[in-house]
C-alpha cells in the first residue's frame, strides 16, 4: 500500500479576493473604501479577504488607518500585502500576516 504523505497542496473552492487601494483624494477614501465593501458584501462573505496596499504610493493615509477602516466595516482580512517594508511598523498591533511582495507589471498595468 502506497503510503499517504502528511502534507498536501489542496485547492479550494473558497474565493481569495483582494481590496486595493490606490492612490487618490485622501479625504474621501474611507467612504470610498466602506462604498465599494458594501458593494461587494456578498462576495466577502464567502471569500478569503487579502488587503492590498501595494498600488498606494501616497502616504497622506498612514496604512494603520486603512486597515481600522475595512476591520470597521466588518471584513475579516487574513492578511495585508505591501510593496515596501516602510509600512511593516503601521501595522504590527494588528496581529495580521504581512506580506512584502513587489507589485508585478501586470498588476501595475491594471
Amino acid at each position: 500500500m502506497k503510503r499517504r504523505r502528511q502534507a498536501v497542496i489542496k485547492g479550494s473552492s473558497l474565493p481569495a479576493l483582494r481590496i486595493v487601494v490606490r492612490d487618490g483624494d485622501a479625504h474621501s477614501l474611507r467612504t470610498e473604501l466602506l462604498e465599494t465593501i458594501d458593494n461587494a458584501r456578498p462576495l466577502l462573505a464567502e471569500a478569503i479577504a487579502v488587503l492590498d496596499l501595494r498600488e498606494r504610493l501616497a502616504r497622506d493615509v498612514d496604512a494603520h488607518d486603512i486597515v481600522t477602516a475595512v476591520r470597521d466595516a466588518g471584513v475579516r482580512l487574513a492578511a495585508v500585502l505591501i510593496g515596501d517594508s516602510g509600512q511593516r511598523d503601521a501595522l504590527a498591533e494588528f496581529s495580521l500576516p504581512v506580506i512584502e511582495a513587489p507589485l508585478s507589471t501586470r498588476d501595475a498595468l491594471r
